[in-house]
Formats: C-alpha cells, sequence, structure tokens
C-alpha cells in the first residue's frame, strides 16, 4: 500500500484481506513486519491493517510524541480510510496503546486483544531504566538496546531459533535511534490503565507466554480478572514474542476469540 498522510506525517500500513477490521500495533522497538503471520492467518476472514506506527518502519515522524498522539494517529489512519470500527492487537507497547482506545475512543473497538502486555505503569526503577535506554540510543545507536534486549525476548526453548532472532534484531537495528528515544519516554510516562479496566466492554481476550520475564502471566491474569468481559490463554513454551514463538497456536487462538466475538 502507498503511504497515507495522518496528522502531518507519512504512515505506510499493509491492508490485506476483506470483512471485518482487525488493527493489528506492533510493539517496541518493531515495526508492521512482525504481523506478517497475522496477515496470514486471518485476512481470509478479517480486512488485517497493520502499521508502522509514528517514527517506526517507513513511517515518518522523529519528533517527540505520546501514547495518545499514537493512538490518535491511528483514529485518524482509520478515518482517512472510511473505516468506523476494528478489532485491535496489541503487543506489548502495542498493548499501552490498544489499552488507551479502548480508553478513549471505546465506540471505535469491537474487540481487543492484549497480547504480553499490561495495564499498570511503570514503577521509579522501570521509569529510570526507559531514560537509560533512551539515553544509551541516542547517544550509541540502535545495536546495545537490541543487544540488551534480545536474550530477554524469547523463552528458553526458543532462545537458539537463529531465524527468529535474527528476524528481531534486524527490526530493532533499523529502528531511529529518535524514535527509541521517544519510544521509551513515551511508556516512561504512561498511565496506569488499570482503573479503566473495569469500563472496557468490549470482548477482550489476553495472550501471554507462559515464559514471559517481561509482562508475566501475573499480569496477563491482573488484567483478565479486572476486564468485564475478557478471557485468557497462556501460550506454551513462549515468552515476550507469543505470537512469534508459536504462530500456529496463538493465532489459532486468536481466530477463535474474533469468531466469538464477531457473533456475540
Amino acid at each position: 500500500m502507498p503511504p497515507i498522510d495522518v496528522r502531518g506525517r507519512s504512515l505506510m500500513y499493509d491492508d490485506t484481506g476483506d470483512g471485518e477490521v482487525v488493527l493489528c500495533i506492533h510493539g517496541f522497538p518493531f515495526n508492521r513486519s512482525m504481523w506478517d503471520e497475522a496477515r496470514m492467518a486471518l485476512a481470509s476472514r478479517y480486512r488485517v491493517l497493520s502499521p508502522d506506527l509514528r517514527g517506526f518502519g517507513e513511517s515518518s515522524g522523529s519528533d517527540s510524541w505520546t501514547l495518545d498522539d499514537q493512538a490518535n494517529d491511528l483514529i485518524e489512519l482509520l478515518d482517512r480510510l472510511g473505516i468506523d470500527r476494528a478489532a485491535v492487537l496489541g503487543l506489548s507497547m502495542g498493548g499501552y496503546i490498544a489499552l488507551n482506545l479502548a480508553r478513549r475512543y471505546p465506540e471505535r473497538l469491537w474487540a481487543m486483544v492484549l497480547i504480553d502486555t499490561k495495564a499498570t505503569s511503570d514503577n521509579y526503577e522501570a521509569k529510570q531504566n526507559r531514560l537509560k535506554t533512551a539515553e544509551t540510543a541516542l547517544r550509541e545507536g540502535a545495536a546495545p538496546i537490541a543487544a540488551q534486549m534480545l536474550p530477554k525476548l524469547l523463552s528458553s526453548a526458543n532462545a537458539e531459533d537463529q531465524r527468529l532472532l535474527e528476524r528481531l534484531n534486524s527490526m530493532m537495528l533499523t529502528t531511529n535511534p529518535k524514535t527509541i528515544a521517544n519510544a521509551a519516554h513515551a511508556m516512561a510516562s504512561r498511565p496506569d490503565s488499570t482503573q479503566y479496566l473495569s469500563t472496557m466492554a468490549m470482548p477482550s481476550f489476553v495472550i501471554v507466554g507462559n515464559d514471559d520475564q517481561i509482562t508475566t502471566p501475573h499480569d496477563a491474569h491482573a488484567m483478565v480478572n479486572a476486564l468485564p468481559n475478557a478471557s485468557l490463554v497462556t501460550i506454551p513454551d513462549a515468552g515476550h514474542m507469543s505470537v512469534l514463538e508459536q504462530p500456529e497456536i496463538a493465532y489459532g487462538a486468536i481466530r477463535a476469540f474474533l469468531e466469538q466475538a464477531h457473533n456475540a
């Protein structure tokens, strides 16, 4: 697809399939290519929309931003494409943005899938680590960020999967260091969404890798317990990138959930 102008920036996106819309929001510091399996798994039944967020991948935007800004970009993208409602899939940082959408634009969502993410805000230590990440990226580039993150992303069962390691590393290394810094600041300043979960009445599905060390199964259970209409699937032999580590299991569960939510 050609890029589209969204709020003064050029947003690149993939748009595949027909039917009800599924909007896929990638994690940090990745890009829309992490949803290639989603498009293959879901596009026979749904219209799968997977943008590069502002500043990531092939989308422009080096200025600072908040998660509100990213959510607003996605709403304008839907508006520009004439889409009233979408199911939203968000992984990690993408989950933070999905929760932002559910809090601020609930009428635009017909379902929500939260993947390896959490509702709580960063504690003091986590915020300080985000600020260090921003400083390192601006000073030394993406390479040290990728080197620090890569060992934490996968379960022990997939730690030697060279194809997956290279794919993740390539996405991280090609991310603009300024975008890495902007994202770190935005995530550090995000509000706690826990208090809003009880208001998110749309059908919701929480997915977590059983070996996720970043956003843990405990975090996933906490969201499910607070959301009024939610279910949970724990993916075996998966860490923080569960939909890439076990795509057949994860997308099989997502397909079943979306079908149930669509028919509700």
